[in-house]
């Protein structure tokens, strides 16, 4: 009976995780209502926000047995209590604050379901679920695009571009970097050929490329390059130090050289020099964000309509972007110098032991923390994953930063 419930409980963590990464409910209820365009912010619906309700309770349920181990996590990564707290308390300076009040007990809910993921799980248990759940993305994605084209296939300026069981191109472009990069990391580390890890490995590799999400590719060849570089330290060799900042100076190198020739390089991606409008917008919101400086406009208390203070944005350069398209920089505009310190405080704290994790245990579990850690500053150069609301990117970081912390001895996580 155990066993049984260990499975059904597996399965339900697995479905939560397809619906936090942004699909396919929105999609569906959504039609082609979100398929035209640039994107937009994602529609609003009653029954969405029902399940997410019923999902923070049911995770609420699951965590009361572990509640020690709740508390002793949430004291070791003091830093992520703090950020959601913040969030919550963000409400008393609010330019918004229904809205703050609203998204600040989905943030609530999202934190909870990752503690939980770290509380319930090891990382290879948690890497088992992330197995599970792209390769059921991938699966459904391809099936939206062949069967169900009206849903898995864009219109209008972005015509052919796949979307699969998302709402727009570039939400299933991100979602496929980490399923290449997942898979990738496993298939280099499998002995012997695994035919099901490289038809995942494919499929993820073909979704991003027919997504035509230009900043996805670009975030998915970084990602490779530096998943390389993590896994120098896996070797046990005195070279390992010194191969290691050797490669960390042929990227910089690299970085620079693009940098030198940026609009011939980002021309070969059909961009230009300024990143589609980030160039203009991003100023726009320095200026904002000056003036509340210390504690932002409050967790989404920026972005909204024309008549909140993410409309003189939308008025000064012409466009109504739901977000600043940088991951920092809303994070800024939500809680301000504060709220960024705490997060980057967090942040460096899990790097650093997830290095350590890495040199010590020689795991791909411990490279994949790196990898996924990684990710989440390149994709938050041209888009925003941060501290959202009812969003797997933020799930998979607080269970990584929790999982770091986990045990003293961190070989526990070879279980």
């Amino acid at each position: 009976m155990k066993k049984l419930l260990g499975k059904i409980e597996f399965i339900f963590v697995v479905l939560l995780m397809i619906l936090y990464s942004g699909g396919p409910l929105t999609v569906i209820l959504s039609a082609n209502s979100t398929n035209e365009g640039d994107m937009a912010a994602t529609p609003d619906f009653a029954i969405i926000r029902l399940v997410f309700l019923f999902s923070y309770i049911v995770i609420g349920i699951l965590l009361i047995p572990l509640w020690r181990t709740v508390s002793y996590l949430l004291l070791k990564e003091k830093f992520i209590l703090l950020l959601a707290a913040l969030a919550v308390i963000s409400i008393l300076w609010s330019f918004i604050p229904s809205l703050t009040l609203q998204r600040s007990v989905g943030l609530l809910g999202t934190t909870l379901f990752g503690v939980y993921l770290a509380t319930r799980y090891s990382l290879k248990q948690q890497m088992e679920i992330l197995g599970w759940t792209f390769s059921i993305i991938l699966i459904l994605s391809l099936l939206f695009v062949i069967a169900l084209p009206n849903y898995g296939v864009m219109t209008g300026i972005h015509e052919g571009a796949w979307r699969g069981i998302y709402t727009h191109k570039n939400v299933l472009g991100k979602i496929m970097v980490l399923s290449t990069a997942f898979f990738w990391l496993i298939a280099t580390e499998a002995k012997g050929f695994n035919l099901r890890l490289n038809l995942a490995l494919g499929t993820s590799i073909l979704l991003l490329v027919f997504s035509r999400s230009t900043s996805s590719l670009i975030n998915f060849l970084t990602l490779i390059v530096v998943s390389s570089v993590f896994k120098v330290l896996k070797w046990r060799s005195r070279l390992t130090i010194p191969t290691l900042l050797f490669l960390l100076a042929v990227i910089i190198l690299f970085c620079f050289l693009i940098l030198l020739q940026l609009e011939t390089f980002l021309g070969f991606f059909g961009k230009d020099t300024s990143f589609t409008g980030r160039s203009y917008l991003w100023p726009a919101v320095v200026m904002k964000i000056e003036e509340q400086l210390w504690l932002g406009y409050g967790f989404s208390g920026f972005w909204r309509d024309i008549n909140s203070e993410g409309g003189d944005i939308w008025k000064a350069t012409n466009w109504d972007p739901p977000n600043a398209h940088n991951g920092l920089l809303d994070l800024l505009l939500d809680l301000g110098l504060l709220g960024l310190s705490i997060f980057l405080l967090s942040y460096f704290m899990s790097l650093m032991k997830g290095i350590t994790a890495t040199n010590l245990t020689k795991s791909v579990q411990a490279v994949w923390t790196l990898v996924y850690m990684t990710y989440l500053v390149v994709a938050n150069i041209t888009e925003s994953s941060l501290l959202i609301q009812n969003n797997i990117f933020w799930v998979l970081y607080v269970a990584i930063a929790l999982s770091l912390h986990r045990a003293v001895n961190l070989k526990e996580q070879h279980n």
